[in-house]
């Protein structure tokens, strides 16, 4: 980790199959927001924003989301893109594109889903652009499994 604390974006899916999936999805983003703020960081979890809907129970259009989500991307100096070893998704990769235009630093969080466990790193490929959720191959995978025994 870097000596100055990073405002860092926490990239990782919201949308799943059904609500109890998109909780999980949430609470694995808090997770990795908790890491990040043991490491001296100072995350944004832009799933937090579903708490507008859920508060005052008016409808939000989805583009809000998307757009407020660009917009704090846009004051973060940093991306960390969360890995659990399913494909990244679209809003992920559209947030990867827009944080590797605007010369974002990017770092990774790998996220056990059975175990609970994150590892947080500085290491990040573009291979990353193009994952296909195969962790069996992916190398920092491997990396952090070794790490963690």
């Amino acid at each position: 980790m870097a000596s100055k604390p990073r405002r860092v974006y926490v990239a990782y899916r919201y949308n799943d199959r059904d609500a109890g999936q998109v909780l999980g999805n949430i609470g694995v983003a808090h997770k990795v927001a908790f890491k990040l703020i043991e490491q001296g960081c100072y995350p944004f979890i832009p799933h937090s924003d579903c708490l507008l809907a859920i508060l005052f129970g008016k409808k939000i259009p989805l583009k809000f989301y998307y757009r407020n989500s660009i917009e704090w991307l846009l004051q973060c100096d940093t991306i960390c893109v969360v890995c659990d070893g399913k494909p990244l998704s679209p809003g992920v990769l559209r947030e990867m594109k827009v944080a590797k235009k605007s010369n974002l630093r990017f770092m990774m969080a790998f996220v056990n889903l059975e175990t609970g466990e994150v590892f947080l790193s500085d290491v990040f490929s573009d291979q990353c652009f193009n994952c296909a959720g195969a962790k069996e191959n992916c190398p920092f995978n491997k990396k952090f499994r070794r790490e963690s025994q």
